[in-house]
């Protein structure tokens, strides 16, 4: 995804420095999808409030997941249960690892552009 200048500038302001330490804070430094504390980011579910989040706008997340979660994002509808699944409690979660949880969203992006594909063959 490309950013704007501004969106690049904010990451930068004290401002975003202090909301992200707070969302950290508040997912005790550990991401919310599979509970790893290594290499976290705090993602931007949403960009329409960029700015003056809300926290729920806001999701922590691992390296890892975060690909995922970028994958969801690209399957709008569709993909909101599968999030919503993916942000239960981590001791609620079936365990699954990185490798899983990539091969299950490039399984379902496979099987995304199939059903575009059939649906522009029969117009």
């Amino acid at each position: 995804m490309r950013h704007s200048m501004r969106y690049r500038e904010y990451l930068h302001s004290s401002a975003w420095q202090i909301r992200r330490a707070c969302k950290l804070e508040q997912a005790k430094h550990c991401c919310q999808i599979c509970g790893d504390r290594e290499r976290l980011s705090v993602h931007h579910l949403t960009y329409e409030r960029l700015g003056c989040e809300l926290s729920e706008d806001l999701l922590v997340v691992c390296n890892g997941c975060h690909w995922v979660v970028d994958e969801i994002r690209k399957d709008a509808g569709k993909g909101k249960a599968l999030l919503e699944r993916l942000l239960l409690p981590v001791k609620e979660k079936p365990k699954m690892n990185h490798a899983e949880r990539r091969k299950e969203m490039k399984k379902r992006s496979r099987n995304r552009k199939r059903r575009k594909e059939r649906g522009s063959k029969r117009e």
